[in-house]
């Protein structure tokens, strides 16, 4: 919606620019008349109202806002085109059979649905290893990234970062994602894969995003969910998906 937005704001910018312009043009109009007609005491007139009304309109700051405007409005459209290939990439059916996917490529997907919640307290280091793609349900994959990377932003609470990172270790795919937010104690940290089990207050969360990451990483993939925390150091959470070749 912000890109959109701003597209809006921008449209209603322009359409007020072109009103001036036509009103603009419109003086043109009648002076090339009058000119036409050898009238020139009018043509007189309507020269001096000519640059009367460019003076009023600013027209050199007026034609240089045109352009950055629709510079910007063309620039919020990519934008939108690319939250849309985004979804697709990370609606990407989860059902049926697995399918071999690129897990570099569904966090990118991830982090541009995210990033406006994160990108005004967040720098995102990112450091992808070259891994091979992972049988997997890519869209519950997605999800879980989406959980992990919510959560490592509401874990900051004023400005800090989140690295990701990508690597193989023997029998799997690892992802790491680690926040430089508040850090959990452990007693939290032993309960934090529990269904409905939350620090948030009443109506921030469910407490579901956290299980749902869990079974959706161990009981569907075979895979594991980790957590390391430290208070006011940050919190890590690694998830590991099996290897499995995609050689016929």
């Amino acid at each position: 919606n912000n890109p959109m937005g701003l597209i809006f704001s921008n449209l209603g910018t322009l359409s007020e620019y072109v009103e001036d312009i036509l009103v603009l043009l419109e003086t043109y109009k009648s002076l090339e008349e009058s000119v036409a007609k050898s009238d020139l005491e009018n043509a007189q007139a309507q020269l001096t109202k000519l640059k009367q009304t460019k003076k009023e309109l600013d027209l050199g700051y007026l034609l240089g806002d045109i352009k950055e405007l629709i510079e910007e409005s063309h620039e919020g459209a990519n934008r939108v085109r690319k939250i849309v290939l985004n979804l697709k990439e990370f609606s990407h059916s989860g059902q049926g059979d697995k399918t071999f996917a690129n897990i570099n490529a569904g966090l990118d997907s991830t982090i541009n649905i995210v990033w406006n919640e994160l990108k005004y307290k967040v720098t995102l280091d990112k450091d992808y290893g070259d891994i091979p793609e992972v049988l997997c349900h890519a869209q519950e994959i997605n999800q879980v990234f989406m959980n992990l990377l919510v959560n490592a932003g509401h874990a900051i609470k004023e400005q800090g970062e989140i690295k990701i990172r990508t690597y193989e270790e023997e029998n799997y795919i690892c992802v790491s994602i680690a926040d430089s937010g508040e850090g959990m104690p452990p007693d939290v940290q032993r309960r934090i894969f529990e269904p409905f089990f939350t620090t948030k207050k009443i109506g921030e969360g469910t407490g579901l995003g956290l299980s749902m990451s869990y079974q959706i990483v161990a009981d569907k993939h075979g895979g594991e969910l980790q957590v390391e925390s430290e208070i006011d150091v940050g919190t890590v959470f690694i998830m590991k998906l099996p290897k499995v070749s995609n050689e016929i």
